[in-house]
C-alpha cells in the first residue's frame, strides 16, 4: 500500500529554515550547488557537499552551515566532510530535519555564541537510539522528522 501522507519537500524546509533564521536576526544565503554551461564547459556554482544554507552568528560573526534533510534523505559523505571541516575551523555545523529543533539549537547558540554543533550531535544520537535515524554505508537516513522524546 502506498504512503498517502504528504511529505515535506526539501524546498519547503529550506524556506522555513531561512524564515527561522530571519526571526533570529541572522542573515541567510541559500547555496545552490548546481552549475551552468559556459562556452561549452560545465562550471559548478559551489564545491561539492557545501551546506544548503549559510548564515552568520550575530556578535562573534561565526559562520553557520545548515544542511537540510527531509524524510528518507541521506547526508552524503561529502556533506559530512564539509560540516566537519566547518566545525573544526570554528564554525557551527548543523543538520536540520525540522525548524523546531533548529530554533532550539539557535537559542542555545544565542545564549552561548562560543558553542558548537555539539547540541545537534546530541540530538542525532537521541534520534539514532530511538530508531528515527538509521546509519547505512556511512550515510544517515532520516526516518522521521518528529523530535525524539525528551529532547
Amino acid at each position: 500500500m502506498r504512503d498517502t501522507t504528504k511529505r515535506k519537500r526539501e524546498s519547503e524546509l529550506l524556506r522555513e529554515v531561512i524564515d527561522t533564521l530571519a526571526l533570529f536576526t541572522m542573515p541567510a544565503i541559500r547555496i545552490n550547488p548546481g552549475g551552468t554551461y559556459r562556452d561549452g564547459r560545465y562550471v559548478k556554482h559551489a564545491s561539492e557537499g557545501i551546506p544548503d544554507v549559510l548564515s552568520i552568528v550575530p556578535g562573534p560573526g561565526r559562520l553557520v552551515g545548515i544542511e537540510c534533510k527531509v524524510i528518507r534523505e541521506y547526508v552524503k559523505p561529502s556533506q559530512w566532510a564539509w560540516l566537519e571541516n566547518l566545525d573544526s575551523l570554528g564554525g557551527v555545523a548543523l543538520v536540520c530535519v525540522d525548524v523546531i529543533s533548529l530554533a532550539r539549537d539557535l537559542d542555545r547558540l544565542r545564549a552561548d555564541p562560543a558553542s558548537s554543533g555539539a547540541a545537534m550531535e546530541t540530538y542525532f544520537r537521541k534520534m539514532l537510539s530511538s530508531g528515527q535515524v538509521r546509519l547505512r554505508r556511512e550515510r544517515i537516513q532520516i526516518q522521521s522528522i518528529r523530535p525524539a522524546a525528551g529532547g
